[in-house]
């Protein structure tokens, strides 16, 4: 299992000026490879990304995307930012595309159709540059008994999309992180490890994250990219990162 790190935990001028330093604390948190936005990185320079990344020992797991996969006008634009993005990601060795959504107040068959749809048109341009399209879930896609992430899943095919799976935003809305494992195991090509305190995102082992119950349900039945993801730049990135990497190898032994 590689363990990775979400780069939100910087802040975006780190990213704009600093990517350097910002790898450089990564690795010594003791990640060995990031997830980062497509919209943090300059698309036209893979050469220095991937020089980057070869300096201090990281691969990428990842480059996320995202946009309204409801919205039949945005639907265009966003098959578009996915070619581009995936010849991107092969250039800098990564093997997977990661796509959120966006929410709604009431989705209707016909959205999460239309969803499903580009899903599999965007997983097909992915694989057109030999990277694999994974989907993340927030809060939305898991209310309801899993509502919109069961149809996703079921109105997909599973060889052009996969899951990202979110266990934060399960525990957020008081799902089952171990249950929603197990229901979509299948899907799953990477997680994402998330802690939250109320209404606040926190280090890894500081929120209300059972652990001990996730556990079992991915050690040893797993061997993808485990990535740790706080979902906001905070003043202290590299003493967050070691917190949450230090909590990991104490209690799940990665």
């Amino acid at each position: 299992m590689k363990i990775g790190i979400q780069t939100n935990l910087w802040s975006q001028e780190r990213h704009e000026k600093d990517l350097d330093g910002l790898l450089s604390e990564a690795r010594a948190a003791g990640y060995a490879g990031i997830e980062i936005g497509a919209h943090r990185v300059d698309l036209t320079q893979p050469d220095a990304l991937r020089t980057l990344l070869a300096k201090h020992g990281l691969q990428i797991s990842a480059l996320h995307i995202h946009g309204d996969l409801a919205d039949a006008e945005q639907a265009i634009a966003i098959a578009a930012r996915a070619q581009i993005v995936g010849a991107f990601a092969r250039q800098v060795g990564a093997p997977y595309i990661a796509l959120s959504g966006k929410a709604r107040a009431s989705k209707s068959e016909n959205d999460l159709a239309r969803e499903a749809q580009l899903l599999n048109h965007v997983g097909y341009v992915c694989g057109t540059n030999g990277v694999h399209l994974i989907y993340h879930n927030h809060y939305w896609e898991i209310e309801n008994d899993y509502r919109e992430l069961r149809y996703l899943v079921e109105h997909t095919d599973a060889a052009r999309v996969s899951l990202l799976l979110d266990v934060g935003w399960v525990n957020r809305v008081n799902g089952n992180p171990a249950q929603a494992v197990e229901l979509f195991r299948a899907r799953i090509a990477c997680f994402h490890l998330k802690d939250t305190l109320g209404d606040w995102f926190t280090e890894l082992g500081r929120g209300t994250l059972d652990f001990a119950a996730l556990k079992p349900a991915i050690i040893g039945k797993f061997d993808g990219w485990l990535v740790h993801e706080r979902d906001e730049a905070v003043s202290h990135p590299l003493e967050s990162a070691q917190i949450s990497r230090e909590f990991l190898k104490a209690n799940l032994g990665l």
